[in-house]
């Protein structure tokens, strides 16, 4: 819907311009569209939540599947399937890897958190570019 209106207000700023005249209007309404497309992603981009916010997010996420995996995350690693953990604490893992033995064949952690005692957080260097 923003878009669309996005577009019809484009299409009106444009179509008497020189350079634009000569263009049919279906070519306009394209040119239109994608240009509010462009503008409606960057207002989504711009209101969106910040990053440490919806690694939070992510970090829940991964720890309920993980320690509470539903029936569909167990059948699915009964296929074969490995869940790869992200950024996860060091603890966590620990935890995991004593509390989730039977399932450790499925998992992956990558990047995963240390803190120092001087309260400085380093990620181990997983090797992947």
């Amino acid at each position: 819907m923003i878009t669309m209106l996005a577009a019809g207000t484009l299409i009106s700023l444009f179509s008497g311009r020189p350079g634009f005249k000569h263009l049919p209007q279906r070519v306009l309404q394209r040119i239109a569209t994608v240009a509010g497309a462009g503008l409606c992603a960057a207002l989504l981009i711009a209101a969106s939540p910040p990053v440490h916010a919806a690694d939070d997010g992510l970090n829940a996420y991964q720890q309920k599947v993980l320690f509470e995996p539903g029936k569909s995350v167990l059948r699915a690693e009964a296929r074969g399937r490995v869940t790869i953990y992200d950024g996860l604490d060091e603890s966590r893992v620990d935890q995991a890897m004593d509390e989730q033995f039977d399932r450790i064949e499925n998992m992956m952690f990558v990047r995963t958190r240390r803190s120092a005692a001087d309260g400085t957080v380093d990620y181990d260097d997983d090797g992947c570019d």
